[in-house]
């Protein structure tokens, strides 16, 4: 019970004390029709990027603390996602049962994973060509192209 509390208390000041205030910080350098200078727009970009880490920590930390109040032990969702090299690194630390709940009841049945064992479904899904262009009527700004007979 003291550990769920623990983890609600740490939420609520992650998303009370630092998300809340960064997030009025981008939202006037973001929202604002004067153009920014430089160094106040990379600064916006930071308020932006640690307003979402610590909304999204902050959340975690309180579904966490709720489910250990209640004796319910829910998985790791979130682990240090900024601390990655690339961008496919960067992706799994977010949203981990998210992750495995789509490679294990969606990717391997289909047989779009290496490890899948049985014959698959649906043979893996090979890039599409792109779509030609739709028709559409000329603009009323250009003449007409005179049809053929």
């Amino acid at each position: 019970m003291s550990r769920g509390l623990g983890f609600l208390a740490i939420g609520l000041a992650k998303k009370g004390l630092i998300a809340d205030p960064l997030s009025i910080e981008a939202n006037s350098a973001f929202g604002s029709v004067v153009p920014l200078p430089v160094g106040d727009a990379w600064f916006a970009i930071l308020c932006y990027t640690m307003q979402i880490y610590f909304d999204f920590s902050g959340y975690t930390d309180m579904a966490l603390g709720m489910a250990l109040m209640m004796n319910i032990r829910l998985p790791q969702n979130f682990d240090s996602p900024y601390r990655r090299r690339n961008l496919q690194e960067f992706w799994l630390p977010w949203h981990m049962p998210l992750t495995r709940f789509l490679r294990d009841y969606v990717s391997i049945p289909l047989g779009c994973h290496r490890r899948a064992q049985a014959s698959p479904a649906f043979p893996p899904l090979a890039p599409s060509p792109p779509a030609p262009p739709s028709p559409r009527p000329p603009s009323p700004s250009r003449p007409r192209p005179p049809r053929a007979r």
